[in-house]
């Protein structure tokens, strides 16, 4: 019981925060109001590397490029079972799910490249904490906060 309440303690800032990051009315669908929370943490992104204007080029291709991922992302049906298609049918579109996923992933990760390259050491060292939030993904992602040195 002691552990449920500590989780519960310890988890509601960032509820509260994500529910203040939430743009999107109620009436929005889910896969409008994660672009919105997606372009948030973009914007705040950019605010926090203070771009050059030689990079800007570079942010606005990596932009694309994780906007075009999360269109996918968010676009993809979920393979049911069902009885009108067959099991090799539903794991065949599982599987062109996953390579149209991988194929933008991959635009993303050329792009965040590129980018990851004109930083300065500062502005990879946030680069580091933050360039994976901007990713719509299936696992949680909690940025690094501790000040290891490497």
């Amino acid at each position: 019981m002691k552990k449920l309440l500590c989780c519960i303690v310890a988890l509601s800032p960032l509820l509260v925060g994500a529910q203040a990051l939430d743009p999107a009315p109620a009436s929005v669908p889910a896969a409008s109001k994660a672009a919105g929370k997606l372009e948030v943490t973009l914007e705040q992104l950019r605010d926090r590397l203070v771009l050059t204007p030689e990079q800007q080029a570079l942010w606005v291709a990596y932009a694309d490029k994780v906007n075009a991922y999360a269109e996918v992302f968010y676009r993809e049906k979920p393979v049911l079972a069902s009885q009108e298609t067959t099991a090799l049918q539903q794991v065949g579109r599982l599987v062109d799910n996953m390579q149209n996923r991988l194929a933008a992933l991959e635009d993303v990760e050329l792009a965040a490249k590129n980018l990851y390259a004109s930083l300065s050491s500062d502005q990879q060292k946030i680069a580091n904490q933050l360039l994976v939030a901007t990713l719509p993904s299936f696992t949680s992602y909690a940025p690094n906060t501790s000040s290891e040195s490497k």
